[in-house]
């Protein structure tokens, strides 16, 4: 127990905690987190913070800075992160934020909703497209909190994801498989992200995937 100084490289699988350093000198491992969960002191520093294991940053949830409008795949992107965090260690999403930590606030995802547009009325958006997306399941409900801080007179979004019990995996989908020319038989696939370093990884080799799962979730 003590106050974590760096983290450690880590292992493809971490079973045991993330490897961290602590201010006695000691290395260990993280099995819990004691102290303040949050604050915004804490906020402005994961924002200012480059990308990491443990968090990610969006501009927005569904309008499209480049379009100039609605793009509802950026909320398949969100649940992308949010659904890497719940299969690894955790971590949170922050919505209204540049890459390099900049809060530029809500207003434009604001302006995409005809009805109860404030932070309320996101938050049930969010709610509802990672229910379609992920699966609308308890697990997935019971590991997702939302806070709405304002950092530089900016509100945004914060989504903190705790580790899943059970994989989540993405919304299946309909992939033709080439076997050879005169065999292209369909199949229903469901996608399973897990959290690599500063970004989320899509484990495709059923022989990882099952390694994985018995190591993250077969002694949950």
């Amino acid at each position: 127990e003590g106050i974590i100084t760096g983290i450690l490289p880590q292992p493809d699988i971490v079973s045991d905690g993330i490897r961290v350093t602590l201010n006695t000198g000691s290395i260990g491992n993280v099995k819990e987190l004691v102290g303040p969960e949050n604050s915004i002191e804490l906020i402005q520093k994961r924002l200012k913070d480059r990308e990491n294991l443990f968090v990610e940053k969006k501009s927005t949830f569904s309008y499209d800075v480049v379009l100039d409008g609605r793009n509802d795949y950026l909320q398949t992107v969100a649940a992308i992160a949010v659904s890497s965090f719940l299969n690894t260690d955790g971590g949170f999403v922050y919505l209204g934020v540049s890459d390099d930590g900049v809060p530029l606030g809500l207003d434009l995802d604001y302006s995409l909703m005809s009805s109860r547009p404030n932070n309320d009325g996101l938050e049930d958006k969010i709610r509802n497209s990672f229910s379609k997306i992920l699966g609308n399941n308890i697990e997935l409900q019971q590991c997702l909190s939302y806070n709405f801080p304002i950092i530089d007179n900016k509100e945004i979004c914060e989504i903190h994801v705790k580790p899943s019990k059970k994989p989540i995996f993405l919304q299946a989908k309909k992939c033709t498989v080439i076997i050879d020319d005169k065999h292209k038989p369909q199949r229903w696939i469901d996608d399973f992200y897990i959290r690599r370093g500063n970004s989320h990884y899509l484990i495709e080799k059923n022989s990882e995937l099952f390694e994985y799962f018995m190591n993250r979730f077969h002694s949950v």
